[in-house]
């Protein structure tokens, strides 16, 4: 027998004397045990309370009211049928004719040897104890015949009388120890098997694990749970302090998918504040570093470990990047033995767009602690005075961080989805983008000062990706250029041109993306070209262009890297060709500053130079096969540690 420990839900009252709901009675508040078993029966329907509020747990039951009891603990409640007793002291039209009928048919509650039942006799320990035993499909033929003995000690063994504190046979029972007694009874096997609250159409589903609440999936009720087992609602009696979000049990749903109980497996749970994340290149675990408790600290964790994230299940090395600093991590134990962790994610203000040089991050967060105040901006270590327009910014107020996000997308505004005035997403340059915000709603639809169709757009992206606004930014032509990588012919699979041949190219963007556009010609014989981007109905135009081409000395030591006395723009990319074949695709790659070890560069290394603003700041940088060449290449025939490198992390490689 399992013990519940927690009740999460009210299911439909079956018992036509129940007027509400009630979730908890306040003369059993005194005693969880009884306030719980109580509560679990009245949302059955099996045992209710008075029309007062009150339960009167010390009252007594008489026989009929047990009688009662016994039928819907069975499920039978539908069969119970007025239709008369042989019972001489039970007359047509007694309220509960069609239970005690119902319960002597069954063999679960006899009459009196002088043919009567006596239904206003309370009832005993004896003949309580015997009658959940014999809702259980357990007779003497089980239990041996000597009464009420037999019945006793069956009741003991299989966990009936668990914290319960018998009376004599003969002394009547009290409603609040009948209720632990039947409470006890629905989690007990039958005979015939299966537990005794399946009989009213309850079913278990073991070892469940709860992955989600509506604050973790967006996509769940505010009443729903997702768990391994599916989701379920939980009622509007469920107080969800009461569950833990990553704990696995054993649960208990009705027919209409509502959750009646959830008993968990009694595992400890860790909460840990995440303050950093490394993989182990040698074992590929990841090392992870914590506050728990305000106390700093370390954990290594198995790659293979299942993680739960905003109700998805992947491992821990997959998942280990989107423990961001501030994150919240569970890990669940059992019997000493890690068993899954559950990250949520740090409780994040924003995003909010840095819009003017007068931005005050401190102001617009309501930051006390300035002074203190961490900065990360695009992954890295920084400074207030680090942070440019258009950034998009998220405070964390337990760690007291402000992280800082400078990606985006430029292209043409092209179609609004499903129309302007509501505007959800946008097709750009070919690429449909989901909008999250309402301020990228705003700046995209069809109020005053938004973006028209055909319109330069550059998207803002939040931290995960997503679309948080709009704007007009000279950073339009890192996304308003590229290299054609390769072009190629494909058969259209659009209704009404189905099988037609279609030219398509793919683009190499100065952000190291590529992307497969249908365009308006052939352009086989433009490979390794630069060339402007334009959109017409979601079809490409490559415009081509006169290259600039920029040489001489080169500077990226500097805080602000430099080409023959021309800065490069805040945001800029570098784009290397390593190889152009006479057929087939070209070979492109993006560079980064801290791979050209260069002090110049020639006019036979620099293709095209991209410049932006009045100052002819570098926004692309386009070269030819420049890093290759500090690069040796080969077989790795074997390789070890490096001296002084315990870890193993450091290695020396030997080439063929």
């Amino acid at each position: 027998m399992k013990y519940k420990i927690t009740i999460l839900a009210v299911l439909v009252c079956l018992l036509t004397s129940v007027g509400a709901f009630a979730a908890s009675y306040p003369d059993t508040a005194g005693d969880a045990a009884l306030s719980e078993a109580v509560d679990m029966l009245d949302s059955l329907g099996i045992i209710s309370g008075s029309g007062d509020g009150l339960y009167h747990p010390d009252e007594n039951l008489s026989r009929a009211q047990f009688a009662k009891i016994a039928t819907y603990l069975m499920g039978l409640e539908e069969d119970a049928v007025s239709t008369g007793v042989s019972f001489v002291d039970v007359p047509q039209g007694h309220w509960a004719t069609g239970y005690i009928g119902l319960v002597s048919g069954q063999g679960v509650i006899a009459g009196y040897p002088d043919g009567t039942f006596g239904p206003d006799d309370q009832v005993t320990w004896a003949q309580a104890v015997t009658i959940v035993v014999r809702t259980l499909g357990y007779g003497g033929a089980d239990v041996g015949y000597r009464w009420p003995e037999g019945y006793v000690e069956k009741a003991r063994a299989i966990g009936l009388l668990d914290g319960l504190s018998m009376g004599g046979s003969d002394a009547p029972i009290t409603r609040g120890d009948a209720a632990k007694l039947c409470y006890n009874a629905l989690f007990t096997d039958m005979k015939a098997g299966g537990e005794l609250v399946s009989l009213r159409k309850v079913t278990r589903l073991e070892d469940a694990v709860v992955i989600a609440d509506s604050s973790d999936d967006v996509t769940l009720d505010a009443d729903t749970l997702k768990t391994t087992a599916g989701s379920y609602k939980t009622g509007e009696f469920v107080d969800k302090s009461e569950i833990t979000v990553g704990s696995c049990g054993d649960l208990y749903v009705d027919k209409d998918n509502n959750i009646v109980a959830f008993i968990p497996d009694g595992e400890t749970v860790r909460t840990l504040i995440v303050t950093s994340t490394l993989m182990n290149a040698l074992t590929g675990d990841v090392e992870v570093s914590y506050t728990e408790n305000g106390l700093p600290g370390g954990e290594s964790l198995s790659k293979n470990l299942t993680l739960y994230r905003e109700g998805g299940a992947m491992t821990v090395g997959d998942g280990y990047q989107l423990m961001s600093e501030g994150s919240e991590l569970r890990l669940f134990y059992s019997k000493g033995d890690l068993q899954r962790a559950m990250l949520r994610t740090s409780n994040l203000d924003g995003p909010k767009i840095v819009m003017s040089d007068s931005f005050s991050p401190v102001n617009e967060f309501g930051i006390t602690d300035a002074a203190g105040l961490k900065v990360i901006r695009k992954g890295l270590a920084a400074s207030l005075g680090d942070i440019r327009r258009f950034d998009v910014l998220y405070y964390a107020p337990n760690t007291n961080t402000l992280y800082a996000y400078a990606d985006s997308v430029t292209g043409i505004y092209e179609k609004a989805h499903p129309i302007k005035a509501n505007v959800t997403s946008i097709t750009l340059s070919g690429t449909v983008y989901e909008l999250a915000t309402q301020e990228a709603i705003n700046a995209l639809n069809e109020s005053p000062g938004a973006f028209a169709i055909n319109d330069r757009v550059t998207l803002l992206k939040g931290r995960n990706g997503e679309i948080v606004g709009a704007v007009d930014t000279d950073s339009a032509d890192i996304y308003g250029y590229g290299v054609i990588q390769n072009a190629f012919v494909r058969l259209s699979e659009d209704e009404g041109s189905a099988g037609r041949g279609d030219y398509w190219v793919t683009v190499f963007m100065a952000d190291g993306t590529a992307a497969d556009y249908r365009c308006d010609a052939d352009y086989t014989d433009y490979i390794g070209e630069f060339r402007k981007l334009s959109f017409n109905d979601g079809v490409l135009s490559l415009e081509k262009i006169k290259y600039n081409v920029i040489s001489g000395s080169f500077d990226n030591t500097a805080s602000r890297p430099s080409l023959a006395g021309h800065w490069f723009a805040d945001d800029y990319g570098i784009i290397e060709l390593v190889s152009l074949p006479e057929e087939g695709a070209a070979v492109l790659r993006r560079v980064s500053l801290s791979e050209m070890n260069l002090s110049s560069l020639s006019n036979a290394e620099v293709i095209h130079v991209q410049t932006v603003g009045d100052m002819d700041d570098i926004s692309i940088l386009y070269l030819k096969n420049v890093t290759n060449e500090q690069y040796r290449y080969g077989v790795v025939k074997e390789f070890e540690a490096a001296p002084g490198s315990a870890s193993g992390l450091v290695r020396n490689y030997t080439l063929l």
